[in-house]
């Protein structure tokens, strides 16, 4: 178990999905998406650092987006499968897939990204 050491965030209580594993400056995070009930529209993305040689997370939890700061692309959806990228311009962004499928009229989810530091 990746939380055995931290613990799993409170707001991560109910579900932790999607996990995905970032390697960027020597280090190892874990990006996710995690929910307190497990509702619709009550998942949050989170961050943490795991330690190289035991992948158990390490340090403080980030919660890069909570419920009441998605995007309006995300249509109330989180942002699944979040993947941690530095860009080539030098900007980290946290790519995903979201289930609005009504967002560009093509009846498909939307890919987008959140840059990072989010304000």
């Amino acid at each position: 178990n990746v939380w055995s050491v931290i613990g799993a965030p409170p707001w991560g209580a109910a579900a932790i999905v999607d996990p995905n594993l970032v390697f960027i400056d020597d280090k190892v995070y874990l990006t996710f998406a995690a929910s307190p009930t497990a509702a619709v529209g009550s998942f949050s993305i989170g961050m943490v650092e795991l330690d190289p040689v035991t992948f158990l997370a390490t340090g403080l939890v980030a919660q890069l987006q909570t419920p009441s700061t998605y995007e309006s692309w995300q249509g109330g959806t989180i942002l699944g499968d979040p993947m941690l990228m530095r860009c080539q311009d030098g900007v980290d962004r946290v790519f995903g897939y979201t289930n609005n499928l009504t967002y560009d009229g093509t009846g498909k989810g939307v890919w987008d990204c959140l840059e990072l530091p989010l304000s």
